[in-house]
């Protein structure tokens, strides 16, 4: 929980002071979505449902009716030869 709430404090932080000096914005976007993508691209085993997904994508099963996004991206991924780990 700690963590969360030092990186809600850090974006807006930079989100501030963004908004205060305009000159430097891009370069704090740029600051943000580098955050955004590292907190989102090392989170590992994160949420209830996660086993379920890489089960799925492991052994194949629920390949049908599901939800359409995930399977495409599954999908590629398979043929890619990608591991799971690819996916989240």
């Amino acid at each position: 929980m700690d963590f969360y709430i030092l990186l809600i404090s850090i974006i807006l932080s930079l989100f501030f002071i963004g908004n205060k000096f305009p000159n430097i914005e891009n370069i704090i976007s740029f600051i943000l979505l580098i955050i955004l993508i590292l907190v989102g691209g090392f989170r590992d085993k994160v949420g209830s449902d996660y086993i379920f997904y890489t089960n799925w994508y492991i052994e194949g099963t629920r390949d049908d009716g599901f939800e359409v996004g995930f399977l495409a991206i599954m999908k590629i991924f398979r043929y890619l030869n990608l591991d799971y780990k690819f996916l989240f």
